[in-house]
């Protein structure tokens, strides 16, 4: 999969939202792939990003026919995914 991302991608979107055409495409290249968990992803950003959370917390994350969640402590990581 990681192999399938790299390099130079066409990426297609509808350019209306920001004011633009209907239909835009943009070039990009792809020099770094990392894939990691939905939920990862949000404990990254709540003690890493705006929120820089300390304290102990508990996520839910509703994906399309998943559902993940983490009790996140100080000191340790417990994850449920159904």
């Amino acid at each position: 999969m990681k192999e399938q991302l790299l390099g130079t991608q066409t990426i297609y979107y509808d350019a209306s939202t920001f004011g633009g055409n209907v239909n835009a495409k943009k070039e990009i290249h792809v020099s770094k792939v990392e894939i990691l968990p939905e939920i990862l992803g949000c404990i990254t950003a709540i003690r890493e990003g705006e929120l820089d959370e300390k304290d102990n917390f508990f996520v839910v994350s509703l994906g399309y026919g998943t559902c993940e969640a983490v009790v996140r402590h100080v000191r340790e990581l417990s994850t449920v995914r159904w």
